[in-house]
């Protein structure tokens, strides 16, 4: 799966930053083994190798969807490593968002024998639900968790500060475009485990600018400009239910428009440069969310502020 690509190749380039996050990187020596052993690279996510006087390894699984036989899968792979290895392992599932969750994913498989009830075989592994992590905890790794940091425990509306963060130290740290590009490849992708297609494109187009071409030529090529308005209302409303405003009408409309405020000085930041105090004044002075839906898709038209702002 797209997801399962992307976080191996996130692990494999930053081992260091997803150690900590599991909790093992005191240890003196870790190695990524799978690519050594076909065997088991064909079956499992990734295997780690926990160097010490007794050395271990870790199996990590990652799953975007709910599988009702993952328990019996992590066990299966738990008894081919260490078949093979001959060394404990350590099963750790990774979730990547709620859809992922259920009574398979509680960390413990117990096998019970139907007449007498007993349990002849009981299998534990660890569970680390992204969504459920702070959003701090993954700001401050490396690239490799760095990615996940949207999927964290945040709320639709947060997404817009947090990616800002990420473009900063991602801008500073990754020294070319192409391994930036593939960055933002990569957060695109994570994001699809939470929202639609059309917000996604918009965050990351004027956010991130992850693609070289402008916005004016992305959203003409690609034909999005109706799905990204679609999208984004979708998006936003379901940010509402989850907030304080939910079932107050005029709390949803004030939501959605500093929602759509927020978007439209980010991607026009992206577009045009900073804007100046005049503008930032006459955008927030606007009470009308079907006038603010109308300038943000204008941003893919006209090339400065004041054009953007004319009647």
């Amino acid at each position: 799966m797209r997801y399962d690509a992307v976080l191996k190749k996130l692990l494999a380039g930053d081992l260091a930053s997803w150690a900590k996050l599991l909790g093992i990187e005191n240890h003196a020596e870790l190695t990524l083994i799978d690519q050594e052993f076909p065997t088991i690279s064909a079956t499992v996510d990734r295997l780690i190798r926990v160097e010490g006087k007794h050395p271990w390894l870790v199996h990590i699984e990652f799953q975007s969807g709910y599988d009702p036989k993952i328990g019996l899968r992590l066990i299966r792979y738990s008894a081919l490593i260490e078949h093979e290895l001959g060394l404990p392992v350590q099963s750790v599932l990774i979730l990547l968002a709620p859809d992922a969750d259920g009574p398979s994913a509680s960390g413990l498989v117990r096998r019970i024998l139907p007449d007498s009830g007993t349990c002849y075989d009981e299998f534990r592994f660890e569970v680390v639900r992204i969504w459920q992590l702070a959003p701090e905890t993954l700001l401050r790794g490396g690239p490799g968790v760095l990615a996940l940091a949207p999927i964290s425990n945040l709320t639709q509306f947060e997404l817009l500060s947090v990616l800002q963060t990420m473009k900063q130290r991602i801008n500073l740290e990754v020294s070319t475009a192409a391994e930036r590009n593939e960055f933002w490849a990569a957060v695109e992708i994570l994001l699809g485990t939470r929202y639609e297609t059309g917000f996604i494109k918009t965050l990351l187009d004027g956010i991130a600018n992850m693609r070289e071409s402008t916005i004016v030529t992305s959203y003409l090529e690609e034909g999005r400009r109706e799905g990204l308005k679609e999208g984004l209302k979708e998006g936003l409303k379901e940010g509402l239910k989850e907030g304080k405003l939910e079932g107050k009408l005029e709390g949803i409309e004030t939501g959605k428009q500093i929602a759509l405020k927020g978007m439209i000085l980010h991607v026009g930041t992206n577009a045009f440069g900073t804007p100046s105090r005049a503008v930032r004044a006459q955008i927030d002075s606007i009470a009308d969310s079907s006038r603010l839906e109308e300038l943000f898709v204008r941003i893919s038209a006209v090339t400065n502020w004041d054009e953007l702002l004319q009647s």
